[in-house]
Order: structure tokens, then C-alpha cells, then sequence
């Protein structure tokens, strides 16, 4: 079965995999980004969210669906339309949505327009994902 980690590490390598012949930068959560930031950059993380039981018996060999959610937070130039946010969004979307990557499978990738702050507009890709487990 699938640990927490080994269900990360997928989903970053998919990313790496689909984003790399695109020129703008991303961290990862819980890393720093420069103050000079380009005009336009990503923020990736992944957060659990409600898994479920799936078979009974002992400890050690119950089956367990967990889900988690990736969320890519997409920052274009603000006051400036939402046309290039709205094609970054889309790119991020086609990478992941209905796929399976290893162990993870994927659902569907939610688009959301977050809106301005002073520098930057800001719209989010929220793609859930599920994986088991054993404990």
C-alpha cells in the first residue's frame, strides 16, 4: 500500500513530468519565493482531506482509501484581465485531472478565481486525489 510520502512524491514527479517545458517558476510549499518574483509564478501543496474505511479486520491489514488535495496556486500580474492566469490554470488542469500517476488517481481539478491583491491576481487549481492504505 501507499504511504502519505510515497503518494506526495508521485504527484510532485507528475508535475515535474508535465510542467517541464514551461518557463515559469513555482515553489513548493513551505518555501521561500524571491521578493523580485517574475510576473507571473506558482505555489504547490498538498493538504489530506477525509479518507475512508474501506474493509474490516485486524490492525495491520484493514484497507483505507485516503484522499488528499492538491492545490496550485496560480499569481499573475494584477490589473491585467484574467486571460493569462486562465491558460496557466488550464495547463495545470490537463496535467492532472482524470489521470492516474503510480499509486494516485485522480479526479476532478477545480478552477477558482481568488481575485487582486496589490501586485497580483490569484486563481487556484484544487485537484483531489486518492490513494490506499493498509493499517
Amino acid at each position: 500500500m501507499t504511504s502519505l510520502g510515497e503518494a506526495k512524491e508521485a504527484v510532485l514527479q507528475a508535475w515535474r513530468d508535465g510542467w517541464a517545458s514551461n518557463d515559469i517558476p513555482y515553489v513548493l510549499d513551505n518555501e521561500a519565493f524571491e521578493a523580485g518574483a517574475p510576473p507571473r509564478w506558482l505555489r504547490l501543496s498538498i493538504r489530506g482531506v477525509e479518507g475512508a474505511q474501506e474493509t474490516l479486520g485486524p490492525v495491520g491489514a484493514r484497507r483505507f482509501l485516503r484522499r488528499a488535495k492538491l492545490y496550485v496556486q496560480v499569481f499573475t500580474e494584477a490589473n491585467r484581465g484574467t486571460q493569462a492566469g486562465d491558460q496557466i490554470a488550464e495547463q495545470v488542469r490537463g496535467i492532472f485531472e482524470g489521470k492516474r500517476v503510480g499509486p494516485v488517481w485522480f479526479k476532478h481539478a477545480d478552477i477558482e478565481d481568488v481575485g487582486n491583491t496589490e501586485r497580483w491576481f490569484q486563481q487556484n487549481i484544487a485537484a483531489e486525489f486518492c490513494y490506499e492504505g493498509v493499517a
